[in-house]
């Protein structure tokens, strides 16, 4: 019971993330590891992603995994992000 409640709840990053990430955003992959969330996706622009994300109290020690690369389809940037979740919003 200690480690559940010590882990991030699952649908309070989804919400989160939905909340943050501007229109024109999606994610391919979203994984949560332990306290460490690791999202790869595409963006119009990825760069304000950081910032927004930082912005928020569930999420700290935003860092791109990987270098951007861009979409010749589509003109999107794809990126890959991972941060640490805090324990929560209400905690």
């Amino acid at each position: 019971a200690e480690a559940k409640t010590a882990s991030p709840v699952l649908v309070q990053v989804l919400n989160e993330l939905t909340r943050l990430l501007p229109d024109g955003t999606w994610l391919h992959q979203l994984e949560l590891n332990g306290k460490e969330v690791v999202m790869q996706g595409e963006s119009p622009a990825s760069s304000a992603i950081i910032g927004l994300i930082e912005a928020s109290p569930l999420f700290r020690n935003v860092t791109y995994r990987s270098p951007v690369t861009q979409n010749r389809v589509t003109g999107a940037e794809r990126f890959n992000l991972a941060a640490e979740v805090t324990m929560g919003l209400d905690s």
